[in-house]
This record gives structure tokens, sequence and C-alpha cells, in this order.
């Protein structure tokens, strides 16, 4: 009975993150319809806004920090960045190619619903240090693209790309 008890528990826990899923990935569905957002040809809006995140870079072999921090990101900066009152942006976290296989699909999972969110294997940081280059004149979009991208949709990266010296380009780090 004790058993049977605990499976019933874990089945409405299940369930109730189900719900809160489905919840989050409706707020984003509505805040993305609200922002009319990037259209479907070319680029309709005046800036092209790209922020770029790192996790995990040069750690992806360190799997017990990986899930710690994989917490946080989901804590803070998932939560941030979907609570924005405007997803006209495109987030472009850049990990480790070697980030260990788990902690990857866990964080592809978290990122899956939303179509301007990028986790893109890669190591190189433009404007920071020395790497030379940024989003307009075309190198970090020439590296994201030639990198592995694990969520996001390609159609929109590459549109953010063809567009960025048609446009006003802003980058946050």
């Amino acid at each position: 009975q004790k058993q049977q008890q605990q499976q019933q528990q874990q089945q409405q826990h299940e369930e109730k993150q189900q719900s809160q899923q489905e919840r989050r990935h409706k707020e984003t569905d509505d805040r993305l319809s609200k922002a009319g957002s990037f259209g479907t040809k070319g680029w309709d809006l005046p800036i092209i806004h790209i922020v770029n995140s790192r996790f995990m870079q040069s750690q992806g072999r360190l799997k017990t920090l990986a899930w710690a921090r994989l917490y946080l990101f989901k804590a803070f900066c998932l939560s941030t960045m979907t609570h924005q009152t405007t997803q006209n942006f495109v987030w472009i976290i850049k990990t480790d190619p070697n980030l260990h296989p788990d902690v990857r699909t866990a964080l592809v999972d978290m990122l899956r619903p939303y179509r301007n969110y990028y986790l893109v294997g890669s190591e190189n940081n433009y404007l920071i240090g020395h790497e030379v280059g940024s989003w307009r004149g075309g190198v970090e979009g020439d590296d994201v693209l030639r990198s592995p991208i694990y969520t996001g949709d390609l159609d929109l990266l590459r549109r953010a790309h063809e567009y960025q010296n048609e446009r006003i380009v802003l980058e946050t780090r």
C-alpha cells in the first residue's frame, strides 16, 4: 500500500509538472503572437537583437558541475528570458561541443519550446578577449551557422544573419 501511495504521488507530481510546462508553452506562444515577431520572410523588425550567453564552455566533461549549473540556468537565465515583455530577440547560448550528452539533452528539452532560443556547440566568443568580429559583418553569424545547432528555428537564424547589414544590430552579452 505504501508503494502504491508513492507511485500515486509520483504520478501526481509528473502530471503537475506537465501541466506547468504546457502552461509555460502557451504563455510563450501568446508572447510570440503578441509581438508581431519576425514575420515569415525577410526581417520585419527594425532591429536585430542578438543576446549571447555562455554555458559550460571548455568544461563539458564536468558532469556534476554541469548539472548544478543547469539548475541555476533554469531558475535564473531561462526564467528571465522567457518572462521578457517581448520575444523579439535571438538568444544564442554557446556551450562546449563536448557537453555531457545527458546534460545537453536536458538543456535542449528546456529550450525546445522557444523558436528564437539557440543552443550552439561552439567555444568561440567574439568581442570578448582576443576574438575579433561580431554579428554585423557576418563573422559571428558564419561561425554560429557552421557550428552544431541543437535548438531553435534555423530559418529565423539564417534570416537574422542575412539581414545583418540592412538592419540595426544590437548585441547583448
